[in-house]
């Protein structure tokens, strides 16, 4: 009988610890998956810059930029959003700016939008901001915000 009431307690506290701490991790992975996207959108910004060095001062063709900045070097895993569902080969979840199709860099202001957050989730997406995900992809803070990397490869998190 008192095995009984102790193993009670003790299932009482299980579930009690794990209403508790469940939040905690889900909480600690998103801020990791944040961290890791914004982390990637830098990357990405960086390999711009090498193209556009190279390409006569020129951003990526926004219908094929994951192509082309693959020939930097970029890994495959920059090119991804850790936050998007179905994370896999096919899942991407970045779009390039298509206000910049054969443009060279010197044309826009260093804050303007590069690539970003999207609904879009295809392989060289390419969109205007109005295809953010609403509410955002990232919780921080229990705000949902979206990742942008911007020309000058400063990467903002912005709300909706």
């Amino acid at each position: 009988m008192i095995a009984l009431i102790a193993l009670g307690g003790c299932g009482f506290l299980f579930v009690f610890f794990a209403a508790v701490l469940f939040p905690v991790f889900a909480q600690a992975r998103s801020a990791a998956q944040s961290t890791r996207c914004m982390s990637n959108l830098r990357q990405l910004g960086s390999a711009v810059t090498l193209y556009a060095s190279e390409n006569d001062g020129r951003f990526p063709d926004p219908q094929s930029w994951v192509d082309e900045l693959s020939s930097q070097g970029t890994r495959p895993r920059s090119f991804r959003c850790p936050a998007v569902s179905g994370f896999g080969r096919t899942t991407y979840g970045f779009a390039f700016n298509k206000d910049l199709a054969g443009k060279k860099v010197s044309d826009f202001d260093l804050n303007h939008e590069l690539i970003f957050d999207s609904t879009m989730l295809k392989r060289n997406a390419y969109s205007g901001l109005e295809t953010l995900p609403l509410p955002g992809r990232h919780r921080v803070n229990r705000t949902a915000l979206n990742h942008i990397l911007h020309v000058d490869g400063s990467v903002e998190a912005r709300g909706r």
